[in-house]
């Protein structure tokens, strides 16, 4: 026999795997963080010491092991709670469903007593799997013939999960069916619900929140039920205790965030951002995703955000994560979260403002050679990409490193390079241009697409003086005035350019040609 033992510090580890060797097991191994889960052969036996904190990776492990565990080969899982006065701990840890969990400190005799205690149920599995031969398909067969009820209660939660495996959920509902739901394992429980229509897993859903049993997953699966039901007081509860739960699981703290700004519940939002920080700290990478996230939820929502709603909804949040960091940095997350709300006012339609706000944070916290996070970068990338600031757009495409994004922040890479894909490609059709005499229509849509790019806007200009219509009709005159029009203003906005460069030249150019006409 093996067992692979996993423990915060080395000596206990040591401590642990000694236990098993005296008990005589062959092999005793460790595993560590930098190990990945996937690539571990099953052993028959797990020593765990569970944290919440690693969580994700313990979860791996088990999942891992009975996924890849062969037919009949059950392996014995061993969990130490170590801060069993935390209840995030106790229930993410009882959520694993060990076969046995025990609490430190721990000795030889305790370790031997636990190994003679699984023997039970290894021996009644190795009996079961022995009457088919080893055959699981034997076994399955069997389970899909026979139409009574199992007399063995093993039996009969083994087979439950072998049919549940091969994805025979005809039969497994058939056999669950005609049996109590006392006599069920709870993990045959939760495998029903997601197996039959949505109301029919209520109950059952139930019936696990009563007896304590999946207070995590149940209440996620039952959030989602009463969504499609449309019952919003039964969503909010069953997000609540879900997040209360297990408020490093992604999907709850999104599902719960989308909820409460979706309902206008801005009162639930400090508390509720402030505790998942508790969980995962506070550090520059997860205050970047933290914020980019809270910004992808505003954005796909259907909230217009103005700055009473900011306030209410983030002012107080702000100013706690502001105090959390060190000084010198708080201003550059205020510009990172400026982007953010940039963004937010382009798809609110006020590009003027936004682009103005963009700009900004180029020039303060972006330009030349400043220190700051790619995140920053690529999110500010994005948005003057809407605003068509082709210039800025390059200059910090050369410095942020995509491949690093591309783990960190997918997402937005991914939106900020197609607003400037579309951008280059505009770009690059006016560069191939002479005059506007062929395409006014086209340079017209560019200006309500773009109306405050300093780049292209200077190039609409330049293309419609060029024209040889450019007298015989009114209307060209305006497009003239409107384009400088513009121009000025995004130059005055902008604070950073030499408002009698290229608007007044080609605005004297502009009266130059009327005069000459008069």
């Amino acid at each position: 026999m093996n067992v692979l033992v996993f423990t915060e510090k080395r000596e206990r580890s040591t401590q642990i795997r000694q236990f098993f060797q005296k008990a005589g097991f062959k092999s005793a191994d460790s595993f560590n963080i930098s190990m990945r889960a996937s690539e571990l052969p099953v052993y028959d036996y797990y020593f765990i010491e569970y944290h919440y904190a690693d969580h994700e990776v313990i979860c791996e492990i088990v999942n891992h092991a009975r996924e890849k565990a062969k037919f009949g080969k059950r392996p014995i899982f061993i969990i130490d709670i170590d801060n069993d006065d935390s209840l995030v701990d106790d229930i993410n840890a009882r959520e694993l469903f060990p076969d046995f969990i025990v609490n430190s400190p721990i000795n030889f005799g305790y370790i031997d007593d636990l190994i003679k205690k699984s023997f039970n149920l290894t021996l009644l599995i190795e009996k079961l799997v022995g009457e088919v031969k080893g055959s699981q398909s034997a076994f399955i067969q069997r389970a899909q013939t026979y139409s009574g009820t199992y007399k063995n209660r093993m039996l009969l939660n083994m087979t439950l999960e072998e049919l549940y495996k091969a994805k025979d959920f005809s039969t497994f509902k058939k056999v669950y069916q005609r049996h109590d739901k006392s006599e069920i394992m709870p993990q045959n429980l939760m495998a029903y619900c997601h197996v039959v229509e949505k109301p029919k897993a209520i109950p059952v859903l139930e019936l696990l929140l009563r007896s304590k049993k999946y207070l995590f997953q149940a209440n996620l699966m039952l959030a989602d039920i009463y969504t499609e039901a449309k019952q919003l007081s039964k969503v909010q509860t069953s997000l609540a205790k879900a997040f209360e739960n297990n408020p490093k699981n992604d999907k709850a703290f999104y599902s719960y965030l989308t909820f409460i700004i979706e309902n206008n519940e801005p009162a639930l939002v400090h508390n509720m951002v402030m505790k998942r920080f508790y969980h995962i700290g506070i550090n520059p990478t997860t205050l970047n995703k933290m914020i980019m996230d809270i910004a992808d939820v505003v954005y796909k929502s259907s909230m217009t955000l103005n700055k009473e709603q900011y306030r209410r909804y983030f002012g107080q949040l702000i100013i706690t994560l502001k105090k959390r960091i060190a000084m010198d940095k708080r201003d550059e997350l205020q510009g990172y979260i400026n982007i953010f709300i940039a963004r937010q006012l382009f798809k609110q339609g006020k590009r003027y403002k936004a682009k103005a706000i963009a700009a900004t944070c180029y020039h303060r916290f972006l330009s030349e050679r400043k220190v700051a996070s790619d995140e920053f970068r690529v999110a500010t990338f994005g948005v003057l990409a809407m605003a068509g600031e082709v210039k800025l757009c390059v200059a910090l495409y050369k410095v942020f490193d995509q491949a690093g994004l591309k783990k960190s922040a997918p997402l937005l890479l991914q939106q900020s390079m197609a607003h400037f894909q579309k951008l280059n490609k505009v770009y690059q059709w006016l560069r191939a241009q002479k005059s506007a005499d062929d395409n006014s229509a086209q340079l017209t849509k560019i200006g309500q697409t773009y109306p405050y790019s300093s780049d292209l806007n200077y190039m609409l200009l330049t293309l419609t003086l060029k024209g040889k219509n450019l007298m015989k009709a009114p209307e060209n005159i305006k497009q003239c005035l409107a384009v400088i029009h513009r121009m000025e203003r995004t130059n005055n906005t902008a604070g950073y350019e030499n408002v009698m460069s290229s608007v007044e030249q080609n605005k004297k150019i502009l009266i130059d040609v009327l005069l000459g006409s008069s």
